[in-house]
């Protein structure tokens, strides 16, 4: 979940996609505590999946802010 001010309209890019890596990240812990403390064989094999994606998603988002940051097109702007 991101910070309720990330809702703000005129929120400034920068800010909107380092809200965005806080919360994947956070999601990416959440799951990756789950992989760790459970016993549970199909719970685990979900929670790989979901740490999986969490990655490449806090990844992407790396690579976005670093686009940002360098005054170049991001992705969904090529």
């Amino acid at each position: 979940r991101a910070a309720i001010w990330a809702a703000d309209p005129f929120i400034a890019r920068g800010d909107a996609l380092h809200i965005a890596l806080d919360a994947e990240k956070a999601g990416l812990g959440f799951y990756a505590h789950v992989l760790a403390t459970t016993d549970d064989p199909e719970i685990r094999a979900l929670a790989r999946e979901f740490v999986e994606a969490e990655e490449g998603h806090v990844r992407e988002l790396e690579k976005w802010i670093a686009a940002h940051a360098a005054g170049e097109a991001l992705p969904a702007e090529g």
